[in-house]
């Protein structure tokens, strides 16, 4: 890496940081906006200069490093943080302000009660997709984990073979990302504030619904997200100042137990130091090994492909012949089966290259941004409270998932749409009136 992109990179960084730090508090606010540049943060940005530079990673080395990996790491920090900044400035959006006023007002009904008939037509075919989901493969991720005894061969064909056998694969993976999570936590909101127990055994259902299907391919981050769910839903029900600490705590907690005990200890035969060496490289070497790919692979080996890397307008263009640019790149970097699934400017990059960057970067800046301002506008009740728990949690992930994954199966640009029909957008009838719920001291 030259001294040049060194220090641009540098630069480039700093800038980024100050400016979501000043304008949003992202080291202090809980956001959406605040909770994906943090994470895309720590795995593109701690390490970026010393990988670049060989210093880390270098067992991890797959392909040669291009002269592109600072200005792309560069193009997609500043482009995301300008365009928050924009999307703030246009709106007349006050973070801080949006937050006290959010955190003051007490948990109420109103729009932000979910309709009891929409409830129910959602819960039913959620639990029993759920469940065909998780039986309909065969074993499932435990019984699997205990029949051979953290054999790293047979669970990693236990995932193929999950994945390609179930029918139910994808309508399951909209369940477990999308519906399971918000029904619990609006279940879980209303609950509480009317104590009734139908209402605290759905969310009891749907949260060992949640175990199952966050399990049964033996994935190693699903089941920490539940419980950040459930973590981050409390947080936002809370009175100002409130409990800010103990979920700080409840969030390392849940980090450190699920990510290193849950994952590669866990599911694998290693010890415990080699599955924390584990986890640090699987969080951030690994997703600069896949910006890395993506840089090596196109334009160089496969041309840009000008939105057409994107499954649904390809089969509408009628390519037949489609590979996602993830599975290409990890094929080509890797020689396996694999995906270099990395933050949203890489499949950018895919299809347009620096326009795609800067441009996308922006875009995404500002959408998650107006996402903030969206969620912040709506009464605090049970299913706005859910929303937003929702969408910080979803937007940690955002940064390793393909963007149009995340918007799609991942939940992030369906939940909106989808608490909107909760909240009775098509059809009115009486809902429970919960009062206010009681905040606990």
């Amino acid at each position: 890496m030259s001294t040049l992109g060194t220090a641009t990179l540098i630069a480039a960084i700093t800038f980024s940081v100050a400016l979501m730090v000043a304008r949003f508090g992202v080291h202090r606010r809980v956001s959406i906006v605040g909770a994906i540049f943090v994470t895309a943060t720590i795995q593109y940005a701690v390490l970026a200069v010393p990988y670049g530079l060989g210093m880390v990673g270098a067992d991890q080395l797959q392909v040669p490093l291009s002269d592109d990996f600072p200005w792309f790491i560069a193009a997609t920090f500043v482009s995301f943080a300008v365009g928050a900044w924009a999307a703030s400035s246009l709106f007349r959006f006050d973070l801080a302000k949006e937050h006290a006023r959010f955190f003051q007002a007490p948990v109420e009904g109103g729009t932000s009660q979910p309709d009891r008939v929409v409830f129910l037509a959602l819960l039913v075919p959620t639990l029993l997709v759920g469940v065909l989901y998780v039986t309909s493969a065969g074993r499932t991720g435990i019984e699997a984990l205990m029949a051979d005894a953290r054999d790293p061969r047979m669970l990693k064909q236990f995932r193929t073979d999950f994945a390609g056998a179930n029918p139910y694969a994808y309508s399951g993976t909209l369940v477990n990302n999308l519906f399971a999570p918000i029904l619990l936590l609006t279940a879980l909101n209303v609950g509480r504030a009317t104590g009734r127990l139908m209402w605290r055994a759905t969310a009891l259902c749907l949260f060992i619904l949640l175990v199952f299907t966050s399990t049964a391919a033996l994935n190693k981050a699903p089941i920490a997200l539940v419980f950040l769910l459930l973590i981050l839903n409390w947080y936002f029900s809370q009175e100002p100042g409130k409990g800010r600490r103990v979920w700080i705590l409840a969030l390392a907690l849940v980090m450190s137990v699920g990510l290193v005990m849950g994952g590669y200890y866990v599911t694998y035969d290693v010890a415990r130091g080699e599955a924390l060496e584990a986890t640090f490289t699987r969080l951030m070497i690994i997703p600069l090994v896949c910006v890395q790919g993506f840089l090596y692979v196109y334009p160089s080996i496969i041309d840009f492909n000008y939105g057409l890397g994107v499954g649904l307008v390809a089969r509408i263009a009628g390519v037949t012949d489609y590979v996602s640019p993830p599975v290409a790149v990890g094929e080509i970097i890797s020689g396996r089966n694999v995906c270099a699934d990395a933050i949203w400017s890489t499949e950018l990059w895919a299809a347009f290259g620096y326009p795609g960057v800067i441009i996308g970067g922006f875009l995404v800046g500002a959408g998650l941004v107006w996402a903030d301002r969206h969620c912040l506008s709506k009464p605090r009740g049970p299913t706005s409270v859910a929303l937003y728990a929702f969408m910080v949690v979803t937007g940690v992930r955002l940064p390793e998932f393909s963007i149009f994954t995340a918007l799609l199966s991942g939940g992030l640009g369906l939940a909106i749409p989808l608490v909107t029909l909760l909240e009775g957008f098509l059809f009115r009838h009486p809902v429970d009136q919960p009062g206010r719920i009681p905040a606990r001291r």
